[in-house]
């Protein structure tokens, strides 16, 4: 019974949570901008069936061979710049989540170490 009783949490979840969140409280910004670019790489990301649909437009409609190659690979190239800059959004959201996270846990150690110091 007492094994139990020991690891056994009395906080819920939310309290906990809660309490986690006052860490991250200077870092908002880093967190709205992370998550800004993760709606703007949704957004983008979902074009790549409206791009090939527009691929499938060009080459059904009448025209010459050659203006369906160009109007095609204006679409890709397009579709590759969009691409590119997913890739740069995911990147720059990795970077401010990792920083952020990082610095938080290193204030989590280092008031843990400032609370071990204390004790006898």
């Amino acid at each position: 019974m007492r094994d139990f009783q020991e690891t056994t949490r009395t906080k819920s979840d939310t309290v906990i949570f809660e309490r986690l969140l006052t860490y991250a409280g200077p870092y908002k910004k880093n967190f709205v901008i992370a998550m800004l670019l993760m709606l703007f790489d949704v957004a983008a990301s979902s074009a790549s069936p409206l791009v090939l649909g527009v691929v499938m437009k060009i080459i059904g409609d009448p025209g010459t061979a050659t203006e369906k190659y160009v109007l095609v690979g204006l679409v890709m190239l397009l579709f590759i710049v969009v691409i590119a800059l997913v890739l740069i959004m995911i990147y720059f959201q990795n970077l401010l989540l990792q920083v952020a996270g990082q610095k938080i846990v290193h204030k989590l150690r280092a008031e843990v170490f400032e609370h071990i110091e204390v004790l006898s």
